[in-house]
């Protein structure tokens, strides 16, 4: 999405400016890519990185905004990594959305999408759901067991549904961080490279 300004965008914008503000990779909440047209569309979600000039070992807020160059970032389609985490679990329904609230405008991934389960009448023998801090959003995770889940004894099942759950968020965290972990170490190096010296300061958004 080349020359579209992200800053105008009040959830990027949101994000952008904490980045910005605290040092710390971001994650902002909901939105649709601008590169998502007609075909596939998923939710997703954007990750900032800040880049600075000269900063001193504690700098302020004003010194950070008064610092900053530009911000690396990498957009995410929530699907699709999502499928590799959830898609062999056919006796469990698992949820995610964007913020504290399970309203259905906030959904950001619904497992029935990457396993073909078909809607169910029957009520769910299980639920669970987790809240989940993530670089300054929140994630509520919801799981709620199928009727392939029945097929055990329901003592024998309730600890299984705990146990699945915390796997899948376990899972979910590992996939976070691991971005985290190969943007950082890269992000520096990269902006850097980005800079071209004869133009002086670039603003790369």
């Amino acid at each position: 999405a080349f020359g579209y300004d992200m800053w105008s965008q009040e959830v990027c914008h949101f994000a952008m400016s904490n980045a910005r503000d605290t040092g710390e990779t971001t994650i902002s909440g909901r939105v649709t890519l601008v590169q998502e047209i007609d075909a596939d569309v998923q939710a997703g979600f954007l990750m900032y990185l800040p880049h600075y000039g000269g900063l001193g070992a504690e700098p302020t807020v004003a010194e950070r905004r008064d610092a900053l160059i530009g911000f690396v970032y990498s957009a995410f389609r929530m699907r699709d990594p999502m499928h590799g985490v959830v898609g062999d679990l056919e006796d469990i329904w698992v949820w995610i959305f964007d913020g504290t609230s399970n309203a259905p405008e906030n959904q950001v991934f619904d497992s029935a999408s990457a396993i073909d389960i078909g809607e169910s009448a029957e009520s769910p023998r299980f639920e669970a759901s987790e809240i989940l801090p993530i670089r300054g959003a929140y994630w509520t995770l919801e799981f709620s067991s199928l009727p392939a889940f029945r097929k055990g004894d329901e003592a024998e099942s309730q600890p299984l549904i705990v146990l699945i759950a915390v796997m899948v968020c376990g899972t979910l965290i590992g996939f976070v961080v691991w971005s985290w972990g190969g943007t950082q170490s890269r992000a520096g190096v990269m902006a850097e490279t980005m800079l071209v010296p004869s133009i002086g300061r670039k603003q790369i958004y």
